[in-house]
């Protein structure tokens, strides 16, 4: 549970802003000043490609900025993190119904093979919060420095090992990353 968590970690980290439409983008209050004063792209300039932003359809209506949000939860050890890790981005996430996975940051998740294979796209232009771009290297620290270091993962979780091998990540390109385990795992996708 450890090295997904850890990677739940880094991905929520990400700057993916959704509820933007395809012919023009809103700025949030509280940033029209850094972008005024020059220390913040405008949003368009910060936004994926356009063809690869994430379209949030709002329930009722588009929101207000600011306020404060209240969590409850039904743990007897939380502090309401476990409602709120819920809406983080991940590489895929269940619709309303929950009844099939979409992409969200990734923009494909693929298994060619009956899930021996996973081939994940991710969206071209996404940020961290700090402007560095977001891409496959950062999988990438997540599998090769935490996942297989010994010392920060002892014993690596069944699911990353369901055949008794570790799995294995590929980063083809920036955006394209090949998982492949010993032998077919068609429930992968529930992990990520």
């Amino acid at each position: 549970m450890r090295g997904f968590t850890g990677l739940l970690a880094v991905l929520t980290c990400l700057l993916l802003l959704g509820g933007a439409a395809a012919a023009s983008y809103s700025e949030a209050p509280m940033l029209q000043q850094r972008v005024a004063a020059g220390e913040l792209p405008p949003v368009e300039e910060r936004l994926p490609i356009p063809e690869d932003v994430y379209v949030v359809t709002p329930y009722d209506s588009i929101g207000q900025y600011g306020g404060t949000l209240r969590a409850i939860t039904l743990s007897a050890t939380s502090q309401g993190d476990d409602i709120l890790a819920m809406p983080f981005p991940n590489l895929i996430k269940p619709d309303d119904g929950a009844s099939v996975f979409l992409p969200h940051v990734a923009k494909s998740v693929e298994s060619p093979d009956g899930g021996q294979t996973w081939n994940i796209v991710l969206r071209e232009g996404m940020r961290w919060s700090d402007g560095h771009p977001f891409t496959t290297a950062d999988l990438m620290f997540w599998y090769e420095d935490v996942l297989l270091n010994e010392d920060l993962t002892p014993v690596v979780g069944v699911k990353w090992r369901p055949h008794g091998e570790v799995m294995t990540m590929t980063a083809v390109d920036d955006h394209n990353l090949v998982i492949a385990f010993a032998g077919p795992n068609p429930f992968f996708i529930n992990e990520l």
